[in-house]
């Protein structure tokens, strides 16, 4: 008896990069295990800092510029272990996609019984 062979499933609505992103569902936040790291430590970084303005009451003006320079010793910071040049100029990682890490996400087997074909893929 041969191996089963599935066929490509790129062309389903679940498909982005070679991934399977049908477990995500509408409820993105319940996966938290498969989000950028990176982007996730910007997040945090950044709802620190509007505390802070918040708290010592500070112009917006000056609130952006101190942002600005933050910002910039952030993204000098150590990229993670799955960090692959390439992507957007936001992270700089061939493997975001959104705010999702590609690595993180299960691989798409191919044409499976959750198979929904996206009728805009050609448009």
């Amino acid at each position: 008896m041969g191996l089963l062979a599935y066929l490509p499933g790129d062309r389903c609505v679940y498909h982005a990069h070679g991934r399977c992103l049908m477990e995500l569902g509408e409820n993105a936040r319940r996966h938290k295990k498969w989000r950028c790291r990176i982007v996730s430590a910007w997040e945090r970084a950044f709802d620190d800092y509007l505390l802070q303005v918040d708290q010592f009451d500070i112009a917006p003006e000056t609130a952006a510029r101190i942002w600005s320079r933050r910002l910039e010793k952030i993204v000098d910071r150590p990229r993670c272990v799955h960090f692959v040049p390439g992507g957007d100029d936001t992270v700089g990682c061939a493997l975001v996609f959104e705010d999702l890490c590609l690595k993180k996400i299960p691989a798409c087997p191919g044409r499976c019984r959750r198979y929904r074909e996206d009728r805009d893929a050609d448009l």
